[in-house]
């Protein structure tokens, strides 16, 4: 197989493992586990890297509800990548990409305290490699971070700021109303004080720009909103002392 076969096959086991990791996750954690020469399926995945099927893997686990799983896979696919065995860096190799969305998704959506760095490195991979619209999704996930454990009204501020950003470059399109969703929603929690869970189910909402939604732009338009009411915004002490 010549580099150009390879790469048309690595696109469609991808195109086929998305379809079915949206469809049936379950089926392809356990597909992705086999050894290539012991699978009988007709994905043909022994030519992906092994970033690629970790990384597919983790998005997988986390539509199971499975984060210490996707997780584990996260990491896994790191150690895979070339120079970042000790973490994603904002240095990294352009391919790593849709992992370090998939990263600073799972962040968020755990509550990791270290998501608002992870969001970051995210954010400074795009922009360095000039990628604008991942790089202004980036900058709403690091305000849902910070909103999440920092202070709910930054966390507010930088979303504002992500989104006059996007609307000055892209106008009113599907990622502008994502994020005025995202915004109003923290608005909202922030001026009645209490913190509601959406009605959406965070984990079936797959990250734009990972592997499972690898076209930034067609992300569902519930997605920021279903991740910043996953956890309450974090109050600063006096604001606490004020609401009490």
């Amino acid at each position: 197989m010549n580099a150009r076969e390879a790469r048309a096959a690595e696109r469609l086991s991808c195109e086929v493992l998305r379809d079915r990791v949206l469809r049936r996750p379950a089926s392809v954690v356990r597909v992705l586990h086999r050894q290539p020469e012991d699978s009988d399926d007709d994905v043909s995945w022994a030519g992906l890297p092994a970033a690629v099927r970790h990384t597919v893997r983790a998005e997988a686990y986390l539509r199971l509800q499975r984060p210490d799983a996707a997780f584990a896979e996260v990491r896994v696919a790191i150690a895979a990548i070339a120079g970042a065995n000790d973490g994603i860096t904002a240095d990294a190799p352009p391919q790593v990409l849709p992992l370090a969305a998939v990263y600073a998704d799972l962040s968020v959506c755990v509550g990791d305290q270290d998501a608002a760095a992870c969001c970051r490195v995210y954010q400074g991979l795009a922009e360095r490699v000039g990628e604008e619209r991942r790089t202004q999704l980036a900058a709403a996930l690091h305000a849902v971070a910070v909103y999440h454990h920092e202070d709910g009204e930054r966390g507010r501020l930088y979303l504002a700021q992500a989104l006059r950003s996007h609307r000055s470059v892209y106008g009113d399109d599907g990622t502008s109303r994502m994020l005025a969703e995202g915004l109003a929603v923290m608005a909202d929690t922030l001026t009645d004080g209490r913190h509601h869970r959406g009605r959406a189910d965070p984990f079936r909402i797959p990250v734009p720009g990972g592997r499972l939604c690898p076209d930034e732009t067609r992300g569902r338009r519930h997605y920021l909103a279903s991740r910043i009411q996953l956890h309450p915004p974090h109050l600063p002490p006096d604001v606490i002392g004020e609401a009490s």
